[in-house]
């Protein structure tokens, strides 16, 4: 009974589970294809355009030790020890059994006469034997005892002496040792020379053990390299050896990097797990995330870190990766997406030189967390530029002290390339942002200001031919700018919202009493349901010129959503006493009902200030300010206008405590005390 208990939890806790990883996949169902093929892609120019070395092929550059090496310089060695046997010409022995055959031939000699003529002696040049016995026989005597003698000292058998001087060296070098007159010299040779010759014999199996022998007194070869030193040079030949010490610092060879391919796709098939982590923080998103602008800047970034490595600066993908996150998208993300991006970007681009994967990795981790509490408020190019160059400068301190950390060598002039064409590229990238905004549907802070500025053509027409409604929407933008602070929404999307929610009535303008400055009001001449459709349809008009000047699609929520679906009760009630058969959709706002909390909080700041207004003459102190505001709440909660919100209480609470103050400052009343004169008696 346990058992089926146990594993019922479980089930229970796994089912869940399991959806919630199946739904978080397919919501991020255009992010991992993406970045999967653009990690494949960079690989592969990277691979087939890059200079890689070929082993059994000259070096194609300059190759740097990017860590420290320490090796056994196997190719040296084998050559020293080549070198050595290579000595070894050849053993060459004499045979013992051919010994007395040089004693007969002696003998034969020193027994003739001057007057022999035919040679004797088998395979004996005829020519030396007539200059032999040329020689008086006194001095031909004297010259046979030193062939006999030297004779007999050469004619060694196998295993009694090895000598490793060539027999012609050899011979010579004793019949130097007599001091005899060259011709004399010359003769004891040659007749040494011929006896000798049919003795010697190559001994092989010796030759090659006293190589080898040779060989191996050779010490084995340790190298170390240090950082920035050359592994190899240019044209040089790649040995097996070298190809493995270029493999250990990351360089690219003439294989395709399958392991840095296969260990990236796992770490981007884990990324929607990672990015759970942080979504969850985020407040509900009307619009589904970006991915595809999100694998584009990531995807970007490593192309960029691969560019940066041909001119041998590192670190440029990362800075521009932080940069592009945290101008276009929430700092959560942006995080997210910083430490996610340089990771894989550092084994993709660094391969399997572990040292340094682990210093970018640090360096990364550091950098993502520098940029969340540098890369805020860029709400300008000019603060693009300035957090950037605060950026580059902590990118190259950390990098120099982590290098100096681990005994690493620093080179300056990669810092200084870096700074440059980081700010080039955050120049380029900042410059781009209206198309990229364009295309991609992204909207930043920039873009919000930019919108809010007096002098864009669609506010101006606001301030010149409406301008109570003008007026009406800068006091709705200071008092959302005001709030969102304090609750922690984006004050620059509330400004906006405020600035353009009421377009719509620029079509008709005098429909409106804030505008009615020197006519009556028009709306008491129509019947209520023509003035219900007249004040309703500023939202669909407000709508249509909205996308008529291109304002966003997050600005023009504000538009649809600022009066959600309320009932416009008092022109219903009016048609009911004018006997007219009309129905409560008739009075009703279009919507939709406000589905984030900016454009709920615009609505009821928005029905605020309309109650602050119709009840000016009867406001005299904080209280009655107070009324007002919970008035309005209580209307919206009956209404249901804000049931797709996730306000909460304390939010409800901070809202109406921040309002007061704000309504206080901008409706107080001076009450002068009146002065009493009092009579002095004289």
């Amino acid at each position: 009974m346990r058992d089926l208990k146990s594993r019922s939890a479980i089930r229970n806790k796994l089912i869940p589970a399991v959806k919630y990883i199946l739904n978080l996949y397919r919501s991020v169902s255009i992010l991992l294809p993406s970045l999967l093929l653009l990690a494949y892609g960079a690989l592969t120019i990277q691979w087939i355009f890059g200079q890689h070395y070929i082993v059994g092929q000259p070096s194609p550059q300059n190759y740097m030790a990017l860590s420290k090496l320490h090796y056994t310089d196997r190719a040296a060695m084998e050559h020293l020890r080549n070198l050595a046997e290579q000595r070894i010409v050849a053993i060459v022995v004499k045979d013992g059994e051919t010994k007395q055959g040089f004693r007969v031939a002696l003998q034969i000699l020193n027994s003739l006469s001057s007057e022999t003529e035919v040679v004797p002696i088998e395979n004996f040049p005829k020519e030396l034997f007539e200059a032999i016995m040329s020689i008086p026989e006194p001095e031909r005597k004297k010259i046979l005892s030193y062939v006999e003698e030297l004779g007999e000292n050469l004619s060694v058998p196998v295993g009694e002496e090895v000598n490793f001087m060539h027999p012609s060296e050899r011979l010579w070098h004793e019949v130097d040792k007599l001091a005899l007159s060259p011709d004399m010299a010359n003769i004891i040779y040659q007749i040494l020379n011929n006896l000798l010759d049919n003795n010697t014999k190559v001994d092989a199996q010796l030759t090659q053990r006293y190589r080898t022998q040779q060989g191996a007194d050779i010490p084995i070869i340790e190298r170390r390299i240090g950082i920035g030193d050359t592994i190899v040079e240019k044209g040089q030949i790649i040995t097996p050896q070298i190809a493995g010490l270029l493999r250990s610092q990351g360089y690219i060879g003439q294989d395709f990097p399958l392991k840095s391919l296969v260990f990236c796709s796992v770490l981007i098939l884990f990324l929607p797990l990672w990015f759970s982590v942080f979504i969850k923080k985020e407040p509900p998103q009307r619009r589904p995330m970006p991915w595809f602008f999100i694998s584009l800047i990531i995807g970007t970034s490593w192309f960029v870190e691969m560019l940066g490595a041909y001119v041998n600066i590192v670190g440029l993908g990362s800075c521009f990766l932080i940069v592009s996150s945290y101008v276009t998208l929430s700092p959560n993300i942006s995080f997210c997406i910083s430490f996610a991006g340089n990771s894989i970007s550092t084994f993709l681009m660094i391969g399997t030189n572990y040292e340094k994967v682990g210093l970018l990795l640090f360096l990364g981790i550091i950098c993502t967390l520098s940029g969340h509490y540098i890369m805020r408020n860029l709400v300008s190019r000019r603060r693009i530029m300035h957090q950037t160059m605060i950026l580059g400068v902590v990118f190259i301190i950390v990098d120099a002290l982590l290098r100096w950390v681990i005994g690493l060598h620093y080179f300056w002039l990669e810092s200084a390339k870096l700074f440059a064409f980081g700010m080039v590229l955050s120049l380029i990238f900042s410059l781009s942002l209206p198309f990229i905004e364009g295309i991609m549907g992204i909207i930043t802070p920039m873009r919000l200001r930019e919108i809010c500025h007096p002098s864009v053509p669609l506010l101006k027409k606001l301030q010149i031919e409406i301008p109570g409604t003008y007026q009406h929407a800068l006091t709705l933008s200071s008092l959302a700018d005001v709030v969102a602070e304090e609750l922690s929404l984006d004050g620059n999307l509330m400004k906006a919202g405020a600035y353009y929610h009421d377009i719509g009535k620029l079509r008709r303008p005098l429909y409106y009493v804030e505008n009615q400055i020197s006519v009556g009001n028009i709306q008491d001449t129509l019947s209520p349901p023509l003035s219900a459709l007249t004040i309703i349809s500023h939202v669909r008009e407000g709508l249509e010129l909205a996308a008529e000047y291109r304002i966003p699609a997050d600005v023009r929520d504000f538009i649809a959503e600022h009066h959600g679906t309320t009932f416009l009760s008092y022109f219903y009630k009016k048609a009911l006493v004018e006997g007219l058969s009309v129905s409560e959709e008739q009075f009703c706002y279009p919507g939709p009902k406000p589905q984030s909390r900016e454009t709920a909080l615009l609505m009821l700041l928005d029905s605020m200030e309309a109650g602050m207004r119709s009840s000016i003459q009867s406001i005299s102190s904080a209280a009655d300010i107070e009324k007002v505001i919970n008035r309005v709440f209580e209307m919206k909660l009956s209404e249901g206008q804000l049931d797709d919100v996730n306000f909460t209480f304390r939010d409800m609470a901070k809202i109406k405590e921040v309002t007061l103050k704000a309504f206080q400052s901008m409706y107080h009343t001076r009450k002068i005390k009146e002065l009493q004169e009092k009579t002095q008696r004289a």
